[in-house]
């Protein structure tokens, strides 16, 4: 008996599929035909191009448009001073170590006038600020050698001169960063010069 439920192998079995019978479709799309229209060949038809930054032949694809002309220069002001011609550069170049010297030279100044340094010039019990400072020349030479680290020995800040000591910091750090900026920005206009003389050979 056993062997009549078995089946053979090489015998086909018949199974009753049933197929099923497609979903109904919601009340608004058996009313309103144009919702049923396949819309997926229209998605490939209307895809936007996609913008890129750079070309693949390495032009820049960056148009600036209604930007002011001095706000150009302002915005990235590194690449405005890299940009200019050799003879502007240069003077920026002198000019902003002059103005920065002067300008910390007429701090000193006033901190030596202030706590009363340049009244008591001959004043042998007296212990000024910076000593050997007796006017604003003097503190202009103290300003150029805190910022250039020169440092010749003849002035010199006193430790009885806490404005002084912070005065100093201050110029050590601002000093760094604008030597930083201006000779980064000389180094980078001679190799871009490099580089375009070595492509337009």
């Amino acid at each position: 008996m056993a062997r009549d439920l078995r089946v053979s192998i090489n015998q086909d079995l018949e199974v009753d599929i049933t197929p099923r019978k497609p979903k109904k479709l919601p009340k608004q799309a058996r009313e309103d035909p144009t919702l049923t229209i396949d819309r997926t060949h229209l998605l490939s038809e209307h895809k936007k191009t996609r913008q890129r930054y750079m070309e693949k032949d390495g032009k820049c694809n960056v148009h600036h448009g209604n930007v002011k002309e001095t706000y150009r220069y302002f915005s990235d002001l590194f690449t405005t001073l890299v940009d200019l011609k050799w003879h502007f550069s240069l003077f920026i170049f002198t000019l902003v170590f002059n103005v920065t010297w002067l300008f910390f030279g007429l701090i000193w100044w006033l901190v030596a006038y202030i706590r009363g340094d340049l009244d008591h010039l001959g004043d042998k019990n007296w212990v000024p600020c910076v000593e050997n400072l007796n006017g604003f020349v003097s503190a202009f030479l103290f300003s150029i050698e805190t910022e250039t680290t020169i440092g010749y020995g003849y002035r010199v800040i006193t430790e009885k001169c806490p404005e002084g000591i912070v005065l100093l910091l201050v110029q050590a750090i601002l000093g760094s960063i604008v030597n930083a900026l201006m000779v980064g920005c000389m180094f980078v206009k001679v190799i871009l010069e490099g580089m375009v003389e070595e492509t337009g050979k």
